[in-house]
């Protein structure tokens, strides 16, 4: 399976295919993104749950609404993502305003190579890298156990965003993709949650020539 990953500037698009250097950011860069409503997303990394009437409520014997919506939120400033996607076209190219793209054609491979080198970064959790295609949810879709694992809430963003047809690349800092490693809380309309973020450098994993899977196309 082919995927893309759109660049604004044809020197890193080349740096790509010729030294293989692969920059990931945390989730918490996208809260912050200067493009609005295009990259920034200050839901990436979080699960925004609400029903018609409010999530339900068990005390004791008693049930009700309470007109509130459930969060989930992964530790953001610890999870790296490297964002793709798995669509070629123009008009993607200049919504990102980025009008030189990347053709990756095997993309396990190019997984591979990163699941490679990340084996070589101490900080690293060495057992978990994830890639795959973002799933697209409305408020009402309900979380199910996705709720208490890191590496599904990763994979998850609003519909908004949906025309990107994202294919993204997930690794973390030791521990941070534990299960149940998250903090929820209930949320009033009008209040959402502010995640608390953190400057961290973005993190560069260099797996080396990439021209035999990969070609760059211009727009």
């Amino acid at each position: 399976m082919a995927i893309f990953r759109y660049f604004s500037e044809e020197e890193h698009a080349r740096d790509l295919i010729e030294h293989g250097r692969v920059r990931f950011c945390t989730l918490g860069t996208y809260h912050v993104f200067e493009d609005k409503e295009v990259r920034r997303d200050p839901s990436d990394g979080l699960l925004r749950y609400k029903p018609e009437g409010g999530v339900t409520i068990n005390q004791g014997d008693r049930t009700f609404q309470n007109n509130m919506a459930f969060v989930s939120v992964v530790k953001v400033n610890d999870i790296y993502v490297y964002c793709m996607s798995n669509k070629l076209s123009e008009e993607l190219a200049a919504r990102f305003n980025s009008p030189f793209c990347v053709e990756i054609q095997h993309s396990l491979g190019f997984v591979g190579r990163i699941r490679r080198h990340v084996r070589l970064r101490s900080q690293l959790d060495h057992a978990n890298v994830f890639a795959g295609p973002i799933d697209y949810r409305g408020l009402d879709h309900e979380p199910g156990a996705d709720w208490a694992l890191p590496e599904r809430l990763a994979f998850i963003k609003p519909a908004a965003f949906a025309w990107q047809e994202e294919f993204r690349v997930v690794i973390g800092n030791k521990g941070a993709l534990g299960v149940e490693n998250v903090d929820t809380h209930l949320e009033a309309d009008g209040h959402n949650l502010a995640v608390a973020y953190e400057e961290r450098d973005p993190l560069v994993v260099k797996v080396g020539d990439l021209s035999r899977i990969a070609k760059l196309r211009k727009f």
